[in-house]
């Protein structure tokens, strides 16, 4: 997710243009592409649509000091208690934080994004209880979406976040 947004803070992207939301519910996700361009990341046909409002969607990280059934519950496939980073995961550890900004991974738009086009969210990290995070925001709360939207959850089904199906070619 942080690099699709600084890709599409970026020339190479909306060239700091704030993405359209998309705050209709009737499409949640996958709005029309030939209509909805200002939804997408580059500004064209051929970003990558709805990464602001539309539905919050969970993205593989997680805070790996959770002593929450939350963590193996909700997040086993990917998530343990105690694990580390990989190519499909990014794990948030707890040892020796003394600040908030010790929490955070410079490069994964949590920490140094905060603010960038008034994105709420910024003021809450994982935690033990929420160890999963939600980015993008979701159409019934508009005032906090945006690419650089991000917040946390406990990982349990809810109508109002999804995620995103992502094909990779290795």
């Amino acid at each position: 997710w942080g690099a699709v947004a600084y890709l599409t803070e970026s020339k190479y992207g909306r060239n700091g243009t704030e993405v359209g939301q998309n705050t209709d519910s009737t499409y949640r996700t996958g709005s029309a592409y030939a209509t909805n361009q200002d939804r997408s990341t580059t500004g064209n046909v051929y970003g990558i649509y709805d990464m602001s409002g539309g539905e919050g969607e969970y993205v593989a990280s997680y805070y790996n000091g959770s002593t929450s059934s939350n963590l193996s519950n909700n997040g086993g496939s990917f998530a343990s208690q105690g694990g580390s980073s990989d190519k499909y995961a990014t794990a948030y550890g707890s040892a020796g934080y003394n600040s908030a900004s010790q929490y955070y991974k410079y490069g994964d738009a949590t920490y140094e994004t905060r603010g960038w086009h008034s994105d709420g969210g910024a003021g809450s990290f994982v935690s033990s209880d929420s160890p999963f995070f939600h980015r993008g925001g979701n159409f019934s709360r508009s005032a906090s979406a945006g690419v650089f939207y991000f917040s946390i959850s406990n990982g349990i089904y809810l109508r109002t976040i999804s995620f995103r199906l992502t094909l990779c070619v290795e």
